[in-house]
């Protein structure tokens, strides 16, 4: 109701208390036009003050240019909770898949973008699937979908979708087979991580034609994160431009 938090030179203005979904819709929607919303989903091991500040961040750098809404599920947010995060993912998807619905049946608005980071887009292509299997091809539409270092087994997001189908819009994934937190996950699950792909593999490249998908390795831009597994938060405006137009393999230009 006011006031503001800085952190790290960046500050949050708390301007209103939303309590109800109408509420929420309502305070997107009244700003100038167009009227586009980029729905963040964060990953594993990130709280909510966390969450929140990562969001403002990712606006404050132009990696998301929408309203900025966070999608916050309730991560344990430290490392030996992974087996935890990865049911509370599940858990939150309904929620998740009611706001995608709330945010493209709202005819104030006009473009729906979600960046998911990490475990965020395991919940994230989990919500497109249940959407799809429920009969709501018209929302999965409307949406762009950006997966950035998605921890995601492979096979599990094959299985994901061939239910899904291609899509409408091109899924964009950001992959860096140096990814040490994924090099991780992959070894405590015994299966290879979506986010870790190699681009210069034929099976790859043919199978993100056939869905739609555009896969781009960012292995190359500079990270200050020793996990490699944040470089999506650096992003320079030229690679977020070309990521957005992004139809293909492709390998990201420093920026």
């Amino acid at each position: 109701m006011g006031g503001s938090e800085t952190v790290s030179g960046l500050a949050v203005e708390r301007q209103a208390i939303i309590t109800s979904r109408r509420a929420l819709l309502d305070q997107i929607a009244d700003r100038p036009v167009p009227r586009k919303v980029s729905v963040f989903v964060h990953g594993f091991n990130l709280n909510f003050p966390e969450a929140v500040m990562r969001t403002a961040q990712l606006s404050a750098d132009d990696v998301i240019d929408g309203y900025p809404v966070l999608f916050a599920w309730p991560s344990e947010a430290r490392l030996q909770g992974y087996l935890h995060d990865r049911d509370a993912v599940l858990v939150s998807r309904d929620a998740l898949v009611q706001l995608l619905i709330d945010l493209v049946e709202d005819r104030r608005l006009n473009e729906v973008d979600i960046l998911a980071h990490s475990m965020g887009a395991f919940l994230t292509v989990e919500a497109m699937r249940q959407l799809r299997l429920t009969g709501r091809g018209d929302v999965l539409d409307q949406l762009s979908v950006t997966l950035a270092g998605p921890d995601i087994d492979t096979d599990v997001f094959a299985a994901q979708m061939a239910v899904i189908g291609p899509m409408r819009r091109p899924v964009k994934i950001l992959v860096a087979p140096d990814d040490r937190a994924l090099m991780l996950s992959g070894r405590l699950s015994g299966d290879a991580r979506l986010g870790a792909l190699d681009v210069t593999d034929r099976r790859v490249r043919d199978n993100s034609a056939k869905y739609n998908i555009a896969i781009v390795d960012i292995s190359e831009l500079p990270t200050t994160d020793g996990l490699r597994h944040a470089r999506y938060s650096g992003l320079g405006r030229t690679t977020v431009t070309m990521v957005n137009s992004a139809n293909c393999v492709k390998q990201a230009p420093l920026s």
